[in-house]
């Protein structure tokens, strides 16, 4: 069985859809690596949701800052950890008093 063309191929346009397809692949590719690079940052959770993620760029993108942050949700649900992920990714000086060393 022979397939035939009924038309000429527009390699025009098939050569035209392969340069944009490597371009928006290109285009994917930088934004996936600087998407890693905002999201590295330290911290002991786990997991790899779309919903983690949104955390863990949240945590990365406020660390950095001098703002203040409310961490709300029910018990058990690792409001710790993201403090502490925020501290540990902060620019805040290591805190040189213990409860044992503090002024009374």
């Amino acid at each position: 069985m022979r397939t035939t063309w009924s038309s000429p191929v527009p390699w025009g346009a098939v050569l035209g859809l392969a340069l944009e397809n490597a371009r928006r692949l290109e285009w994917l590719e930088t934004e996936n690596a600087r998407l890693h690079e905002a999201v590295d940052i330290e911290h002991d959770m786990v997991g790899v949701s779309p919903r983690m993620r949104d955390v863990y760029q949240f945590v990365s993108k406020v660390a950095p800052t001098d703002s203040t942050v409310l961490i709300r949700g029910e018990s058990g649900t690792g409001k710790e950890l993201v403090a502490r992920a925020i501290h540990r990714n902060s620019r805040a000086l290591p805190c040189l008093s213990s409860p044992s060393t503090a002024p009374h």
